[in-house]
C-alpha cells in the first residue's frame, strides 16, 4: 500500500515546527480537485480523520468543491452531513455544497441546505441565496425560486443581478 499524505514515509525530511499537516492537506485537496483527480482529493480528506487529525472548515470546503467538480453530489451530501456533525461550518462551506446542487439540478437539496444552514445558525448570504435560486432555475422550479427571493428579502436584504437572473430564468421554463 502506498504511503498516505500524512504517513512518516511520505514526509521523511519534514521536521519543521511550523509544518501543519491540515493546511498541507487542504492545499493538496484543492490542487488535486483542480487537476480533476477527484478520488485522490477525497481520499486525502478522509485520510485526515484516519490519522487522528482534525479537519477544519477549509478541509470540508475543499472536499465539497472537489466532489462538486466531479459531479459527485451524493458524496457531497455525505461530506456535508459529516461537516454538520463535527466541524464548525461556515457560509462558504454551505455555498460550496449548494453550488454542487446547482450544477446537478438538485434544487430540493439546495432548498434543504438552506434549512440546514438556519438550523446550524449559519446565516445565508447573497451568494447562498443566488446559488440556491440558480439550482431552482436549473431544476425548472419557479415557485422555489420565487420563495427564495421572498426569503432573501426578508432575512438578508436586496438580491443582486445574479439572483434576479436566476429568477427570470426559472420563470421562463
Amino acid at each position: 500500500m502506498p504511503p498516505t499524505l500524512f504517513s512518516s514515509a511520505a514526509w521523511p525530511a519534514v521536521r519543521c515546527k511550523d509544518f501543519d499537516p491540515v493546511i498541507t492537506a487542504n492545499s493538496a485537496i484543492f490542487t488535486l480537485g483542480r487537476k480533476q483527480y477527484w478520488a485522490a482529493a477525497l481520499h486525502t480528506a478522509l485520510a485526515l480523520r484516519s490519522q487522528i487529525l482534525e479537519p477544519d472548515a477549509v478541509t470540508q470546503t475543499a472536499a465539497l468543491s472537489t466532489a462538486g467538480s466531479g459531479q459527485l453530489w451524493r458524496t457531497t451530501m455525505v461530506l456535508l452531513r459529516e461537516a454538520f456533525q463535527g466541524i464548525q461550518i461556515d457560509v462558504i462551506t454551505c455555498s460550496a455544497a449548494m453550488n454542487i446542487c446547482k450544477t446537478t439540478s438538485r434544487w430540493r437539496l439546495a432548498a434543504a441546505l438552506m434549512g440546514w444552514m438556519w438550523a446550524a445558525a449559519v446565516k445565508p448570504n447573497v451568494v447562498s441565496y443566488s446559488t440556491a435560486t440558480s439550482a431552482a432555475e436549473k431544476g425548472s422550479h419557479w415557485e422555489g425560486a420565487c420563495h427564495l427571493l421572498d426569503d432573501m428579502r426578508f432575512h438578508h436584504g436586496e438580491p443582486n443581478a445574479f439572483t434576479y437572473s436566476a429568477i427570470a430564468g426559472a420563470c421562463e421554463r
